[in-house]
């Protein structure tokens, strides 16, 4: 009896002839479909794949033809093992830690059922090395993937970025083009002096470049009279709250006179706040309304 264990223990494929050879591929052949099912069984839901169940289980079928020439293959071929890991690996888009834990049990438990006792220790060891390269694929493969899909991530957040980059500088081009080229004046100031005036807000004023202006206090354009309104006017700007339109005089560097349209918000430049205005001289239209009312005055007095 003694014998006879050592002789089952000793027993590997290299030392089984080619009838025994043949009729343990013909067992495991046979039992394909039963292994295919109850892999099936176990890993389907373990992840995400675009495989029909028809499909999953003729993918199936082709590792477990694999698996098989592996355990049967004299030497054992770890690379061929390692292969079949990472087709494992490659079954769903996110390997799972499931599916390998569930495919080596089932393997484990299938590969050796219904198998006299010198066919299961023949398989002993090609299964025992089989299982540790499949494990060695399907890890390298996941790594591999996780890899793969965070530089893609990567290449797309950076590719991103440089499109919202060029967008960004296309949208500032574009409003850096309509406020320097607005006829109205567009400006803005911080610390209640100039740090930016367009063209037509230099010219508005009788400035003969925009140099001239930055730095000037604001205060210094308005009229006396509208000084109070001005006033009450950067209470509400310092209350975050957007200005309407209002009519005030602006004095010119020359010491004119000209009427203005004033609209304010609140903004901030560089970081600090600050008040972003646009004004608008209505001379003409202050004019034509002068010159309406002195047509009716005179109708009347007629």
């Amino acid at each position: 009896m003694g014998e006879q264990a050592r002789s089952l223990t000793g027993t590997g494929i290299a030392d089984m002839d080619a009838t025994n050879r043949a009729q343990l591929l013909h067992v495991l052949q046979g039992r394909r479909e039963t292994i295919i099912d109850r892999w099936y069984r176990a890993i389907a839901w373990t992840g995400f794949t675009s495989l029909s169940a028809a499909d999953m289980r003729q993918y199936l079928l082709g590792l477990t033809d694999q698996i098989i020439s592996s355990l049967l293959n004299e030497p054992f071929d770890r690379h061929q093992a390692q292969a079949i890991g990472t087709s494992l690996a490659r079954l769903h888009y996110y390997a799972q830690a499931e599916t390998l834990s569930r495919t080596l049990e089932i393997l484990a438990c299938q590969l050796t059922e219904s198998l006299s006792p010198q066919q299961s220790s023949a398989l002993q060891n090609p299964i025992a090395m089989l299982l540790g390269a499949l494990s060695a694929g399907f890890f390298s493969q996941a790594r591999d993937t996780i890899l793969a899909e965070q530089e893609q991530i990567r290449n797309a957040l950076f590719a991103e970025r440089n499109r919202a980059v060029e967008a960004l500088r296309t949208s500032e081009e574009r409003y850096r083009w309509l406020v320097e080229f607005s006829p109205d004046g567009i400006g803005i100031y911080s610390d209640d002096r100039l740090v930016y005036i367009n063209t037509a807000g230099a010219r508005l004023v009788g400035a003969t470049s925009v140099d001239e202006l930055i730095g000037r206090p604001v205060i210094g354009f308005v009229h006396p009279e509208y000084l109070r309104l001005v006033e009450e006017r950067r209470e509400l700007l310092e209350a975050d709250t957007a200005v309407p339109a209002m009519e005030e005089k602006f004095v010119r560097l020359d010491g004119s006179i000209v009427d203005v349209e004033v609209t304010a918000i609140p903004s901030t430049y560089q970081g600090k706040p600050a008040v972003q205005f646009v004004v608008r001289d209505i001379t003409a239209r202050k004019r034509a309304e002068h010159e309406r009312l002195a047509l009716v005055r005179k109708s009347l007095k007629a």
